[in-house]
């Protein structure tokens, strides 16, 4: 009756939760289901914003700004530095928690001169 009841938001790729009732006759256990809720996806699958910079233009200032601007936007998504230097190579900086960003558009536009492609 649950089942059917819910069937719906079974679907292939959704994360849902399921409440049930743990009944054992017979010395066989037997899970039924009460409620199933959908939930939210989670943070840990959002796709990381990536902003390159330019090794040799990046100092103190230039880092309190993209601090500043990832403060000023934000949301759900894990914010990773991505440093370029003059030869191509590039090293990465997971930033902490507290730093992640949302409004991706406006974070690039505040930061529009420091960032490189």
């Amino acid at each position: 009756e649950a089942f059917e009841k819910y069937l719906s938001q079974l679907v292939p790729g959704k994360v849902v939760q399921i409440t049930g009732r743990l009944d054992k006759r017979d010395d066989k256990p037997a899970v039924t289901a009460t409620e199933i809720k959908t939930l939210a996806p989670s943070a840990a699958n959002e796709k990381p914003v990536v902003l390159r910079l330019a090794c040799g233009r990046i100092g103190r200032r230039e880092l309190e700004e993209v601090r500043s601007a990832a403060l000023d936007f934000p949301g759900r998504r894990p914010l990773v530095l991505e440093f370029v230097a003059r030869d191509g190579r590039t090293q990465r900086l997971f930033a902490a928690d507290q730093f992640k960003v949302g409004h991706e558009d406006k974070l690039r536009a505040a930061l529009g001169g420091l960032l490189v492609r």
